[in-house]
């Protein structure tokens, strides 16, 4: 478990924060984090001690790249920090609910109950943006700024989009929405919760939109992975 003081103290620190953040799409060596975030390799080397020895960054197997010595690569831990006064255990009011449910009324029965939840919220997530946005439809362009950079980036998702055309956006979520209930159960979360909240989104999108996810944390992916199509309506423009 992490130790809470040490964790504060290791994150005084924008420059850990900082490596921290450059480590959150894949894992690194120091140079290239020294790159990253503009330090040198030496100061990284001492966040790095901080950040190991809390528990947040472990350090992986070493890598040969050619002549020379091996090269130590350091990934985030994916080690959660809960922070309230007084402690709450948030984690421990999902299991209750979502144990209940499986309790009273079955794996089947609560599957479905989540996706209804999960859809519905999705859609009237994306429904209030579009209003207090003033959009009248949604385009590729506004759905990324919008929803991906947006609300994804707000609630800590570490969204990133990886290409975009005029009539398809994939994008991906380094930090799942649902991931301390994936650890729990996966199948139920991820293929309910999760599911539910982008088909949700997409049917918001309107009648011209596709969505699909192509990867999946909770199933073993380093990401979670979506896709949007638009049919674009005749004469409609992509902003």
């Amino acid at each position: 478990m992490l130790n809470k003081s040490e964790v504060f103290k290791a994150l005084s620190s924008d420059s850990r924060w900082e490596i921290l953040n450059a480590l959150t799409d894949e894992p690194k060596d120091i140079n290239e984090i020294a790159d990253r975030v503009g330090l040198k390799a030496i100061t990284v080397r001492h966040h790095l001690s901080s950040l190991t020895q809390t528990g947040l960054v472990e350090p992986l197997p070493e890598r040969k790249g050619g002549v020379g010595r091996p090269t130590t690569v350091y990934r985030i831990t994916g080690d959660n920090i809960r922070v309230s006064f007084p402690q709450r255990d948030y984690f421990l009011l999902n299991q209750i609910i979502v144990g209940g449910l499986l309790s009273i009324l079955g794996s089947e029965a609560t599957k479905e109950i989540l996706l209804r939840v999960a859809v519905k919220a999705g859609f009237d997530l994306l429904e209030n943006t579009a209003s207090e946005n003033g959009l009248e439809r949604w385009t590729l362009d506004s759905f990324r700024r919008l929803f991906v950079e947006g609300l994804l980036g707000e609630r800590g998702t570490k969204p990133e989009v990886v290409s975009q055309s005029e009539d398809e956006l994939i994008f991906q979520e380094r930090n799942c929405l649902f991931f301390e209930l994936v650890k729990t159960n996966p199948e139920l979360i991820c293929n309910a919760l999760d599911k539910g909240f982008h088909d949700g989104v997409v049917k918001a999108l309107g009648p011209d939109f596709e969505g699909e996810r192509l990867n999946c944390m909770g199933h073993g992916d380093p990401y979670c992975r979506y896709k949007i199509l638009w049919n674009r309506p005749s004469g409609a423009d992509s902003t």
